[in-house]
């Protein structure tokens, strides 16, 4: 996300704990530590990702989960991590963050929890903002606002940028008992202080998924470059109750975004069904790093590829890297190389 070829691996199942590893290195490709989250972070369920900060350098802002009313920053000198001054005005669970606005704001959307999880339409803004000549990244570096509502109420959905003003919404649910979604929504960028985006209804995926992850490759046709978006594994509840199968799945969905076709297609299946994995999209844009999860049995440690070649060849490929701890329902990014 922020150019560089390091995997920054957060949290997971009721952990607090930080892991950075070298996707450049084999053997492990360990890096220098970053603190974990405070005791109070404990929980599951939060999400993070890179804003720019006034001298260009990556903020990365880790913001939501159960019992959590306040986001964090992470310090690149310290490496240790800081509560944001103002809390959230709405807790939310299992968020879905965009990056937006030059890359000094997040777009919080997803689940509130009242109690239990809920799909919500509300969402909320983290803008940074920063005095007049002063450089360093405080806790009042930051605020809050309301954002513009969603298409539909939702929660375990996923985003995918498109371009500069358009943005993919893809999969989700209402509430934890509800069917999983198929429906895609196109949506503009919001913008700060923005009351509304508009939207359009996008092609129904095959499958209605939620915990799923997805991606935007580049792949290559004749002299072009043609953009895919994919979504891969997840849980779809209704195929567990109507074909008496599991319900996490292994299947993969494409959509070819410059072609004749709008419809999803299946791509190569996963070795394993797995849902609350980590999605990450590699610098390049060839590959789709899957990361960690749950079958059903086990947590992964295991960091899955699965890369898009010429001519719709795709390869799934297990990394020589793995976590250090297993992990489920975490949250992954790439961040600069100077992390290690």
């Amino acid at each position: 996300m922020a150019g560089g070829s390091d995997l920054d691996q957060t949290g997971g199942f009721r952990k607090n704990s930080i892991e950075v590893i070298n996707l450049q290195e084999t053997g492990g490709g360990r890096c220098v530590p970053v603190g974990d989250l405070p005791e109070s972070v404990k929980m599951l369920g939060y999400n993070a990702a890179l804003i720019q900060s006034v001298n260009k350098e990556p903020i990365t802002v880790l913001c939501g989960g159960l019992q959590v009313y306040h986001c964090y920053f992470l310090n690149i000198k310290t490496r240790q991590w800081t509560k944001i001054e103002e809390p959230m005005p709405r807790r939310h669970i299992f968020p879905e963050i965009l990056v937006f606005d030059n890359d000094k704001a997040l777009w919080i959307t997803g689940s509130a929890a009242q109690g239990t999880s809920k799909g919500t339409k509300d969402t909320q803004v983290l803008t940074y903002k920063h005095e007049l000549g002063q450089e360093e990244v405080t806790p009042a570096s930051f605020t809050f606002q309301s954002g513009p509502d969603l298409p539909t109420a939702s929660e375990h959905h996923c985003f995918i940028k498109l371009n500069s003003s358009t943005i993919l919404m893809i999969g989700g649910a209402k509430t934890p008992n509800s069917p999983e979604s198929i429906a895609t929504y196109f949506m503009e960028f919001p913008t700060v202080g923005g009351a509304s985006v508009k939207s359009a209804h996008g092609p129904d995926l095959n499958k209605g998924r939620r915990f799923h992850v997805c991606g935007a490759l580049i792949r290559e046709e004749g002299n072009q470059e043609q953009m895919v978006v994919i979504v891969v594994g997840g849980y779809e509840i209704n195929n567990a109750r109507e074909h008496e199968k599991t319900p996490i799945q292994n299947s993969t969905e494409f959509l070819a975004m410059d072609s004749s076709s709008k419809d999803w297609t299946f791509g190569p299946d996963m070795p394993k069904g797995i849902y609350g994995a980590a999605g990450v999209t590699t610098s390049d844009r060839k590959s789709l790093l899957f990361v960690g999860g749950y079958d059903g049995q086990n947590v992964h440690d295991s960091i899955l590829k699965l890369t898009l070649f010429k001519d719709n060849d795709w390869q799934w490929t297990k990394l020589d890297q793995e976590l250090r701890i297993p992990r489920r329902l975490h949250t992954a990014l790439l961040v600069p190389l100077n992390f290690c």
